[in-house]
């Protein structure tokens, strides 16, 4: 693995890049200026940018300049000194993959990689790049009059807030991202919206939803407004169904309604094959991700899970985004085939439900599966470490 240490005045992250040098044979660079960190980044591909920012240095700088020019590379913030500022958060958020309140053990620093999926996404670097750079996904404009006017009620609740922000996915995502990226403080992993809102309070909570609301890529980026559209309706009728069973966890409805929210990822990053793919599948009644792997070696089924891992999403998501086409092999299908059954569940009991793009869920697992499994996506830590 190869990791950039960003230390502008080197001392426990400058030890700490040594200590995992060794211990895990990575290769390592500590740098301590911005000169340094575009050399660095012009010279070398990096799997992860550490950077520390405390009162005298602003690590920040350094992942943004990241991500303009290595975007695949996974950003991580140690903000020393900083404290935890709503203020800053979302700006913070829109640059660092995770950010943490401390210099973390060499043993939690390669855990987090591994769950994150550091040096483990076998994908096309196109498609890695995308996942790296992008700072949001599609939001919906008709949600936004409610959004400002709950927002701006000194009485409103984060549960309030939560059951609104359950009907879009682009602002789901980027709220469970900031409660499991350190921005809620050390809390566990967090699965459901009440509590990432309860976690994050007001002040941050009202960043990210109005942020998010108000950035809508299907104009900045190209994305089609038609796809952006279908992918909010499908998210929402599987979420739906999830709550409707009664019967399933909780993570459940935030992970159906996230499903398809690699489709603009895979329409970013080949926006024109993308497109002939999606008319095509119309025309010929196949189902797109078949066609995905066929033509781009890749599905959006893929796209949508690296990217949970990327943003630090439970476990149980990744794994419902990952298998929603299929029932995966595993040794624990029931766990891990859930994306797919309650997947199969909204196409069959609402309209709203039926993915426009694949037309039905495939009932055997395509030959393709056994390049891509389950174990693909989720790496296995340290047998101390909740993943």
């Amino acid at each position: 693995m190869h990791v950039l240490f960003v230390d502008e005045n080197p001392g426990r992250l400058t030890q700490l890049a040594g200590q995992v040098a060794s211990t895990y044979r990575w290769n390592t660079t500590t740098v301590s200026t911005i000169g340094e960190v575009v050399g660095a980044l012009t010279a070398e591909r990096w799997d992860a940018l550490i950077a520390a920012d405390d009162e005298f240095g602003d690590g920040s700088s350094a992942l943004a300049l990241a991500r303009l020019k290595q975007p695949s590379a996974t950003r991580c913030l140690v903000r020393l000194g900083r404290g935890n500022d709503p203020s800053s958060a979302l700006a913070v958020a829109e640059i660092a993959h995770r950010v943490l309140d401390d210099v973390p053990s060499p043993a939690s620093l390669r855990a987090m990689l591994v769950v994150m999926g550091v040096g483990g996404m076998r994908a096309p670097q196109d498609l890695v790049d995308t996942i790296g750079a992008v700072a949001g996904l599609p939001s919906v404009a008709r949600i936004l009059t409610d959004l400002k006017t709950i927002l701006t009620d000194p009485t409103c609740s984060a549960d309030r807030v939560a059951a609104i922000v359950r009907t879009e996915p682009a602002i789901a995502a980027k709220v469970l991202h900031l409660a499991n990226a350190g921005l809620a403080g050390r809390v566990g992993t967090v699965h459901d919206l009440e509590q990432a809102a309860a976690l994050l309070g007001m002040r941050v909570l009202r960043q990210v939803v109005l942020a998010s609301a108000a950035f809508t890529a299907a104009e900045q980026l190209g994305v089609d407004p038609t796809l952006v559209a279908a992918v909010q309706r499908h998210g929402v009728a599987v979420a739906a169904a999830a709550i409707e069973s009664g019967t399933l966890p909780p993570h459940a409805a935030v992970g159906g309604l996230l499903l398809d929210i690699g489709l603009p990822l895979m329409a970013l990053t080949w926006p024109d094959v993308h497109a002939d793919l999606r008319q095509m599948v119309h025309e010929r009644s196949v189902p797109l991700h078949v066609e995905e792997m066929r033509v781009l070696g890749t599905s959006h089924a893929e796209a949508g899970a690296l990217l949970a891992r990327r943003w630090s999403l439970p476990t149980g998501v990744v794994e419902m985004i990952a298998g929603h086409h299929f029932v995966p092999r595993s040794s624990t299908p029931e766990r891990r085939a859930l994306g797919y059954v309650v997947h199969r569940a909204a196409q069959l009991g609402d309209p709203a439900g039926r993915d426009i793009h694949d037309h039905g869920v495939e009932v055997d697992v395509p030959e393709w599966v056994d390049r891509w499994r389950v174990e693909d996506v989720e790496r296995t830590g340290p047998p101390d470490v909740e993943l």
